[in-house]
């Protein structure tokens, strides 16, 4: 495909896996048939709100029901062990957080801010459908 694209062949692509779509030069990020949106993927990167702080801990599942009521979180996405805690800034809010897991005996084994995923962006949009807009 990257030959081709070289070539100035627009190449049109399906895929469900979006770490294959953050190569394309376009992307469109669909639901039930619509679009919700479509731009290059460092455009819809931009659409995340906040920042993205990777939190691997044990009992990831609990860790994501103590948080899902934290005031200084905006979102979690659940990977396995690993949950994506949106903050409105990570160096303000992750303390805060941390603190909540400990007290509910969550142990964080790491943290690191990350930036945000075409994956990040598509769930984002699945669960704040007020941020789509959405195109026929």
């Amino acid at each position: 495909l990257q030959s081709l694209l070289k070539e100035g062949i627009t190449v049109v692509m399906s895929t469900s896996y979006l770490d294959e779509a953050e190569r394309c030069t376009r992307v469109a990020l669909m639901n039930r048939g619509g679009v919700m949106k479509s731009d290059s993927p460092d455009a819809l990167k931009k659409y995340m709100k906040g920042e993205i702080v990777e939190v691997v801990c044990d009992r990831a599942r609990e860790a994501s029901a103590i948080l899902s009521g934290h005031p200084k979180v905006l979102e979690i996405q659940t990977f396995g062990d690993r949950l994506n805690v949106v903050l409105g800034s990570a160096s303000r809010d992750l303390r805060s957080v941390e603190a909540s897991l400990a007290e509910n005996s969550v142990a964080v084994r790491s943290r690191r801010v990350i930036p945000p995923s075409l994956e990040n962006v598509y769930i984002s949009l699945l669960t704040h459908p007020e941020h789509e807009e959405v195109q026929v």
